[in-house]
């Protein structure tokens, strides 16, 4: 999205962007996104939002958006100048390695083309409506008195998708032996020489006195811990077929989303079971954990994606078809998420 601003500024556009997904904010836009460009730049939470937004700017223009988050960033910068402090004296996390064992389980580069069946038990509907702009949660939201008849319409349109999309979604993971040293992690296939090396990143704020980082969750050196890497994608397939209605192509889309979140979970169970662990984690990049985009290449590379899912990686770290997901299976219980 920056490197997309930024030659938007160089060509001299100033045509409005939308910003929306996952791993974005108002905030991150206000910050990050609109010092690079001097056209609109507006956050949007959802796609049901984009028709209101696209009003509000024809509207009240840009002037108006741009001092409310003039000021969001003027609050967040001010709130930061308060709190902010050395990292000396902040202890950094550290568990207790006395009678660890290395997990057992299956490594090395696996393959699967899990059904729709199977992912099914995993697929959580509340944020598909989200999406849609109906917020409740499944399947408490198909009688509420304000969106039940909306959202039983709807649930019922994607049923029937779900039915004729011909969804093909793959997976490609990996466990590999690897160490910790400091804040970074190495994999390794055998032998001394790392087979790739992460650099992951320790909180600039201590959460409950500590300043966490996820190489904090993985056995240092020279004890031997183990690492998951893993892709998941609903499939290029779905995309190449698009209706040409837009309401069935937006359904689809959002379906796909909901595919690829229930694969990563069908494989994150799957995961638990072999290496008969309870717990764990499964952070991707872009994330407050783990917000390198640059380590989804390292994934790449060590799990040969493109090859095994025909999923691709545009040079800013960009994931097609959308609807994908890659990261780490961090199997410690201790390992937790962190802001």
């Amino acid at each position: 999205m920056l490197v997309d601003l930024k030659l938007f500024e160089a060509e001299g556009l100033r045509i409005p962007v939308l910003i929306g997904g996952a791993t974005t904010s108002a905030l991150h836009t206000a910050l990050k996104l609109m010092p690079a460009y001097h056209g609109p730049v507006v956050y949007v939470k959802d796609a049901a939002s984009v028709v209101d937004v696209c009003k509000q700017l024809e509207k009240c223009g840009w002037a108006k958006i741009r001092e409310e988050y003039v000021a969001l960033a003027e609050a967040y910068e001010a709130k930061t100048a308060r709190v902010k402090q050395s990292f000396d004296g902040i202890a950094h996390g550290s568990l207790d390695w006395t009678d660890f064992a290395t997990p057992q389980g299956a490594l090395g580069l696996q393959t699967a083309r899990p059904t729709l069946d199977e992912l099914m038990p995993f697929f959580d509907w509340t944020p598909f409506f989200v999406a849609w702009g109906l917020r409740g949660a499944y399947p408490q939201i198909l009688k509420s008195a304000t969106y039940g008849d909306e959202a039983k319409k709807l649930f019922a349109d994607a049923q029937q998708t779900l039915a004729e999309m011909g969804v093909c979604p793959k997976a490609v993971w990996g466990f590999f032996h690897a160490h910790s040293d400091g804040d970074s992690v190495s994999i390794f296939e055998s032998g001394e020489t790392p087979l790739a090396t992460f650099q992951f990143v320790r909180q600039k704020k201590p959460q409950n006195g500590v300043c966490h980082c996820l190489a904090d969750f993985i056995a240092p050196r020279p004890r031997v811990d183990v690492l998951g890497l893993f892709a998941v994608t609903s499939g290029q397939e779905v995309y190449d077929a698009l209706p040409g209605d837009d309401y069935k192509a937006l359904l689809t889309k959002t379906l796909c989303d909901r595919i690829a979140e229930a694969a990563a979970e069908w494989l994150h169970a799957k995961v638990r079971r072999d290496f008969r662990v309870e717990g764990g984690i499964r952070p991707a990049p872009g994330y407050p954990a783990c917000p390198d985009h640059a380590l989804k290449a390292t994934i790449w590379n060590v799990l040969d994606v493109s090859s095994h899912t025909n999923m691709q990686l545009t040079e800013t770290y960009a994931m097609t078809p959308p609807s994908s997901i890659c990261g780490f299976f961090f199997l410690n219980p201790e390992s937790c998420y962190f802001l």
